[in-house]
């Protein structure tokens, strides 16, 4: 197929998500493996849930962690990282890829940094955040625009407390 035939085309890929759980996997640096409590060891991914809710605005304020929009950043290889698989809910999973995207790290890379800042927010080396916010009408969105002209792309994640009705149904 040639450009001239290219078509433009309003698909939007939708899924409602149910309960069952997905199997994914997470990278775990040693070091702070070890200065988990039992506690925290036994909840590594289970907690992901808890840690959105208790980092997603940070995560959405703070400066970009990977300049580039073309690639990923991903975790040093060889620093000792530990492999966890673990079942959780597809909602969260989507939630940690959308926040990890538009900072430009993978998913593992943007769990074990806020996993770091649960770590520290025990210890009492960082400040206690405890601003959690209702899910039940917000809607977090990643536009990730490219310009072809001017050979530019950008990445944003937002979170709406509301949204065109119908405009993704």
């Amino acid at each position: 197929m040639g450009m001239g035939n290219y078509k433009e085309r309003d698909e939007v890929l939708s899924a409602a998500f149910d309960m069952s759980k997905i199997t994914c996997s997470f990278l775990i640096p040693e070091l702070l493996y070890k200065k988990l409590t039992f506690k925290d060891k036994k909840g590594i991914g289970k907690n992901l849930e808890y840690l959105l809710k208790k980092y997603k605005n940070k995560i959405l304020k703070s400066k970009r962690i990977h300049r580039k929009t073309a690639t990923s950043l991903y975790q040093e290889k060889g620093g000792g990282l530990i492999k966890f698989n673990v079942r959780i809910r597809p909602i969260f999973w989507e939630e940690l890829t959308i926040l990890s995207r538009s900072h430009g790290v993978s998913n593992c890379y943007l769990y074990h940094l806020i996993l770091k800042w649960e770590t520290l927010s025990q210890d009492g080396t960082a400040p206690v955040q405890r601003l959690f916010h209702s899910r039940i009408n917000q809607r977090l969105i990643l536009v990730w625009m490219i310009d072809f002209r001017k050979e530019y792309s950008q990445r944003i994640a937002q979170l709406l407390n509301e949204f065109p009705p119908d405009s993704f149904k």
